[in-house]
């Protein structure tokens, strides 16, 4: 890791760029940090660089350019440091994240999301956090399942401990589209969810074979478009579609 600028420790004021090239950042995060314990499946060369500004009241991250296993962009970061007050009373802390992906490795995304969903199997969902997140997430190309997903567009934040899907769209393989959105949060301690989702596809045997899923259709024409619009709900115990 290499830093150029200035470091001015009397105001608490960081200006200046950062660049990292690690073979093994995982490594390097959990040796270097004590409270930091990541899963070596993360372990991939990383290259990223960044230009830095802080001061008493925020930490600004812009021009973040990142590569790593797959996944190319660019985007910036707002973290405030202090809570605001809106009419004398304090506001949570508003994290603001928006990137712009060339490409993005969905496997990256999905295997979070399920460690995430794992963690709280048969536990007790609780969030407690002192930062709101705001998220706009855009990608040109979504590698998954040896093909790319186009024009992936996802808006979600993270606000008084409620996660709220605001917006997902994207442009499936074999012209096929999915529009989603919904919330995650937790009901008597336990992870709950609610998605209305919307798609429609043009060649319904191909799609599904690509998601995995073993159709033989009875003749050519047959399965060629489908569309289906459903909400699907639940927790870790019981889902409804």
């Amino acid at each position: 890791a290499r830093f150029d600028g200035t470091l001015l420790l009397r105001n608490d004021a960081i200006n200046g760029n950062v660049t990292i090239e690690a073979k093994n950042p995982i490594n390097f995060a959990n040796s270097t940090f004590n409270d930091v314990r990541l899963s070596e499946e993360y372990e991939h060369p990383l290259a990223m660089s960044l230009a830095v500004k802080s001061d008493k009241n925020q930490v600004e991250l812009s021009n973040v350019v990142i590569k790593y296993n797959g996944s190319v962009g660019a985007g910036n970061v707002l973290i405030p440091r202090v809570k605001k007050k809106i009419d004398g009373e304090a506001e949570r802390r508003r994290v603001d994240v928006a990137f712009n992906m060339t490409e993005l490795n969905a496997d990256l995304v999905l295997d979070a999301i399920k460690r995430f969903w794992n963690k709280y199997d048969g536990k007790d969902y609780v969030p407690n956090s002192e930062f709101d997140v705001i998220a706009d997430v855009k990608a040109v190309k979504t590698h998954y399942r040896d093909q790319d997903i186009r024009d992936l567009d996802i808006s979600v934040d993270f606000v008084d401990n409620v996660w709220t899907l605001q917006n997902m769209t994207m442009q499936l393989p074999y012209d096929g589209i999915v529009k989603a959105k919904g919330e995650v949060f937790s009901t008597e301690k336990v992870m709950t969810f609610n998605f209305d989702v919307d798609t429609a596809v043009t060649e319904f045997a191909k799609t599904a074979q690509w998601l995995g899923y073993d159709v033989k259709p009875l003749s050519n024409a047959l399965y060629k478009q489908a569309s289906a619009k459903f909400t699907i709900s639940g927790n870790q115990q019981t889902i409804k579609v």
